[in-house]
């Protein structure tokens, strides 16, 4: 598992890219191809001609960089509800490495390019307001039981996201049981070109209490859903001062 590896011993592995051969037993089967071979003469350079420790940050996996990156796609809660509503937003950077690829120059023949145009993709959009509608979940239950996003019941896009835009989420509960909840959430994006929120989308959401799964199956005592980052969260939302998931 890469959170029980230092990035140290990972970069000091040669590289074996992966890939694909054709399917086997109903499923995608992916092997390793093998490790590139070392150009001649040895020395300092790769087999592309770069540094070789420039060349490991250029083929390893982007979790090499940090093994410990954040899954967090909402930076700050700015309206909370009890048992009713939550609002967050995130602010797209192009910092974000995503961006860089989502999407990226592409070559369409006769020797133009399109330029990049960088998108927050709509995964990472659905993401961030399954966090958001998550904490209004947990919240409910001061944070006792483990919420876990059961089913995406619908999503509808309508607009981008660009960098330098601000995405909010806004999470409204629907329904609440002892074994789970469903939610229904607005995302609007603030352009400061245009000075204005838009809508960008809306997304319905199912959660389940993992704790109460009909299987019986028992988990760690210990909360891991709402870990670190989400106390961060909040703290800094004031919810932890209210008594809320103390």
């Amino acid at each position: 598992r890469a959170s029980e590896r230092s990035e140290e011993a990972v970069l000091a592995e040669p590289f074996e890219p992966a890939t694909a051969r054709p399917p086997k037993a109903g499923g995608t089967v992916i092997e390793a191809a093998p490790a590139p071979a070392a150009p001649s003469g040895g020395g300092n350079l790769s087999a592309r001609g770069l540094p070789r420790a420039a060349a490991a940050l250029v083929l390893r996996p982007l979790w090499c960089y940090n093994a410990r990156m954040r899954w967090m796609w909402i930076d700050k809660v700015v309206t909370f509800e009890p048992r009713k509503r939550l609002v967050a937003v995130k602010c797209v950077s192009l910092a974000e490495e995503h961006l860089h690829q989502h999407f990226g120059p592409e070559a369409i023949g006769g020797g133009e390019t399109l330029p990049a145009c960088p998108v927050m993709p709509s995964s990472l959009i659905l993401e961030g307001m399954a966090q958001t509608a998550g904490i209004l979940v947990g919240s409910v239950h001061d944070f006792r039981e483990k919420v876990v996003l059961a089913k995406v019941v619908s999503a509808t896009f309508e607009r981008d996201v660009q960098p330098g835009e601000v995405i909010r989420y806004d999470a409204t509960l629907e329904r609440m049981d002892d074994m789970g909840a469903s939610t229904v959430g607005i995302v609007e994006r603030f352009s400061f070109v245009d000075g204005a929120w838009a809508p960008v989308g809306r997304i319905e959401l199912m959660f389940s209490h993992l704790d109460q799964n009909r299987a019986g199956t028992e988990f760690p005592e210990e909360n891991f859903v709402f870990g670190e980052n989400f106390r961060t969260l909040l703290e800094g939302a004031g919810l932890r001062k209210a008594g809320v998931g103390g």
